[in-house]
């Protein structure tokens, strides 16, 4: 019976060892990934999982929302490229000459 109840208990270390192995070996293979980038979200969408950084460059004064978990590392963050608009040139036009002003002027 002693026999029986040492066998019992080793076995049962053995089980805790392999359980705790097996554990450790998941959360492993989790912080593995976690080093992947993320693109960042002007808002957050309507389901849970959403948190959100400030100062990702170049958006510095807007909030980083990503899916995924929180207070991610700025590096892994990044904002999508946004295509260049090419600037305008506004030009203010001419003043037209209502006939108001002609005949302020006297020239009507």
């Amino acid at each position: 019976m002693t026999r029986h109840l040492l066998w019992s208990a080793i076995e049962g270390i053995r089980w805790g060892w392999m359980i705790t192995l097996l554990v450790w070996l998941m959360l492993m293979m989790g912080v593995a990934h976690s080093g992947e980038r993320i693109m960042c979200h002007l808002e957050p969408a309507d389901s849970g999982g959403w948190h959100y950084r400030t100062k990702i460059p170049p958006l510095m004064d807007h909030q980083c929302w990503y899916f995924g978990p929180r207070m991610k590392p700025r590096r892994e963050l990044y904002w999508a490229e946004a295509p260049s608009i090419p600037a305008m040139n506004i030009m203010e036009p001419e003043p037209q000459e209502t006939e108001f002003h002609q005949r302020w002027k006297g020239e009507r």
